[in-house]
């Protein structure tokens, strides 16, 4: 075999802005509202039921995560770079290939147009194990 497709992460950053910063609080309160409210209506019915015990659990941490997200965000500085999400992207992987070089890819935005779309590490990010 000469060559393997492989799925990789695919890292999206922004610059942060005040506006993306607003839209991203926005976007992290309606989500923490609907998880609140979901809490509520399983809380709502019986405490035996472990299957709601589950589903409870999973909110909570959901809730927990949005929070932390939502701390991030505020506490990120204007002008600087940062992670809005993970996409799946596809690498054709050919003997030869540089395998860090391969598998790094990183698209950036800025006021949610894509600025650069990088395939490989900069040097100064290569660090040796």
């Amino acid at each position: 075999m000469e060559s393997l497709n492989i799925q990789v992460p695919i890292p999206v950053f922004a610059l942060m802005t005040d506006k993306l910063r607003e839209e991203l609080m926005e976007a992290e309160q309606q989500k923490l509202e609907s998880l609140e409210a979901q809490l509520i209506a399983v809380q709502n019915y019986s405490k035996n039921d472990r299957g709601l015990q589950e589903r409870q659990q999973q909110l909570m941490a959901q809730h927990e995560a949005c929070q932390i997200r939502a701390n991030k965000i505020q506490e990120a500085a204007a002008g600087s770079k940062f992670l809005l999400r993970v996409l799946q992207g596809s690498v054709d992987l050919k003997v030869g290939d540089n395998l860090v070089d391969t598998l790094h890819s990183e698209i950036f935005l800025e006021d949610g147009i894509v600025t650069q779309i990088r395939c490989s590490l900069p040097q100064e990010e290569l660090v040796a194990t």
